[in-house]
C-alpha cells in the first residue's frame, strides 16, 4: 500500500515539474528522439576501424549531426522554394476571380439546400468571395515572413539547445540511463534499465518507420497525381499529404482537402463541370487507395512491434489527446502511450487492468 502511495505522490511530483519545466522537457524529449534516429548510424560509424584505429565517439556523434542536419536542409531546399512559389500565386488569386468561376456551381448547391429546407444561411456569391477573401489570408508571403522572423530569436535557442543535448546523448548512449538511475532508489535501477531498453528499442522503430512512412507516401501521392493527373504541384501535394499523415485519422483527410484545394485555386480557367469536378474525385480516388495502402501494408508492417494494441484502445487515447493538446496531442498520442505502457508493465504488472493492457506489448 506505501508503495502505491509513493508511486503515486511520486507521479503527481513529476507531472508537475514536467509542467513548470515543460519546455526544457520538451528540448529533452527532441533531442533524445534525434538520438534515436541518429543511432542506427552511429553504430554503424562504431564499427568502422582501420587496424587499431576507430573513431572517437565524440567525432562520430558529430558526424551523425551533420548528416541530420544535411538532410534536413536538403529537404527544406527542395521543398521551401516549392512552397513559397505556390504562396505566391495563391496569394496574388483575386477573390472576385474565384467566386466568378464557381458561380454556377454555387448558385446550384444553395438552390439544393433551399429546395430541402437542410440550411437558412444565404450562400450567394457575395458571402462565397468573403470566404474566399478570408481563406486567401494564409497565402500573403509578407505576413509569413513577418511571422518567422518575429520568433527566430526562440527557434535559434531551441534549435542550439536540442542539437547540444543530441550530440551527448549519441556520445554517450548510456548517459540518459545514468541521469535516471540517480534519481531512483537502488532497488528499482533493474527496472529503470529493461524500461530504457525496450523504450529505445521500440520508439527507435517507431521514430524510423515515420521517416519512412512519411517518405513513402510523399513519393507515391506526387507520382500518382504527376503521371495520371498532369496536376503541376504534384510534389508540394504529395509532401504535404505526407507530413499531414502524422496525424491519426484527421491527417489523410486534412491532405485530401488540401489537394483538391491547390489544384482549384491553381486552376481556375479550367471547366468546373468537365475538368475540375474529375479532377478532384480521382485526387480522392488516389488519396484513398494511398490510405488503403497505408492502413493495410505501411503501418502494419513498420509499426505492428511498436504498438500492438486494440484499434479501439487506439482510437480513445488519440481522442483524449487531441482534446487535451489538439494535434500536437494527437501526434504524440501513440509513441507516449508506447512509453506508458512499458512503465506500467514493468512496475505494475502485477494488477489485473495493467496486464490487460500490455499483455501484447
Amino acid at each position: 500500500m506505501l508503495r502505491i502511495i509513493g508511486a503515486i505522490l511520486g507521479i503527481v511530483l513529476a507531472v508537475y515539474l514536467v509542467y513548470q519545466l515543460r519546455t526544457i522537457f520538451v528540448y529533452i524529449i527532441l533531442a533524445v528522439v534525434l538520438s534515436l534516429l541518429g543511432r542506427p548510424l552511429m553504430n554503424l560509424l562504431d564499427k568502422i576501424h582501420i587496424r587499431n584505429f576507430r573513431l572517437p565517439n565524440s567525432l562520430s556523434a558529430l558526424i551523425v549531426l551533420i548528416v541530420m542536419i544535411l538532410f534536413v536542409v536538403g529537404v527544406f531546399s527542395l521543398f521551401v522554394p516549392l512552397i513559397a512559389q505556390q504562396a505566391r500565386i495563391v496569394s496574388s488569386i483575386d477573390a472576385n476571380e474565384v467566386a466568378r468561376a464557381f458561380a454556377e456551381p454555387l448558385n446550384r448547391f444553395s438552390q439544393f439546400l433551399a429546395d430541402y429546407e437542410l440550411s437558412d444561411e444565404s450562400f450567394d456569391e457575395h458571402y462565397f468571395r468573403a470566404q474566399i477573401r478570408d481563406i486567401l489570408k494564409f497565402g500573403r508571403v509578407s505576413s509569413v515572413f513577418q511571422s518567422i522572423f518575429g520568433i527566430l530569436g526562440n527557434l535559434f535557442i531551441a534549435v542550439f539547445s536540442v542539437l547540444f543535448m543530441s550530440f551527448f546523448f549519441l556520445r554517450d548512449g548510456m548517459l540518459l540511463q545514468r541521469i535516471l538511475e540517480t534519481l531512483v532508489p537502488d532497488v528499482e535501477v533493474p527496472h529503470v534499465r529493461v524500461i530504457l531498453d525496450n523504450t529505445k528499442r521500440l520508439l527507435t522503430r517507431y521514430c524510423v518507420g515515420l521517416v519512412i512512412q512519411v517518405t513513402l507516401v510523399t513519393i507515391i501521392i506526387s507520382v500518382s497525381l504527376k503521371f495520371f493527373l498532369g496536376i503541376e504541384n504534384a510534389l508540394i501535394i504529395g509532401f504535404m499529404a505526407g507530413l499531414l499523415n502524422l496525424i491519426p485519422y484527421l491527417g489523410p483527410i486534412m491532405g485530401a482537402i488540401l489537394g483538391m484545394l491547390i489544384v482549384m485555386l491553381t486552376n481556375l480557367d479550367m471547366n468546373f463541370y468537365d475538368e475540375l469536378l474529375p479532377t478532384s474525385g480521382w485526387i480522392l480516388v488516389i488519396f484513398a487507395c494511398m490510405q488503403l495502402f497505408d492502413n493495410m501494408i505501411t503501418q502494419p508492417v513498420l509499426f505492428a512491434n511498436v504498438v500492438n494494441a486494440h484499434p479501439l484502445e487506439i482510437f480513445i487515447v488519440i481522442s483524449v489527446a487531441g482534446t487535451l493538446y489538439g494535434i500536437t496531442g494527437m501526434i504524440i498520442a501513440i509513441p507516449a502511450y508506447t512509453v506508458l505502457r512499458i512503465i506500467a508493465k514493468e512496475l505494475f504488472s502485477q494488477y489485473k487492468v495493467v496486464s490487460s493492457l500490455t499483455r501484447n506489448l
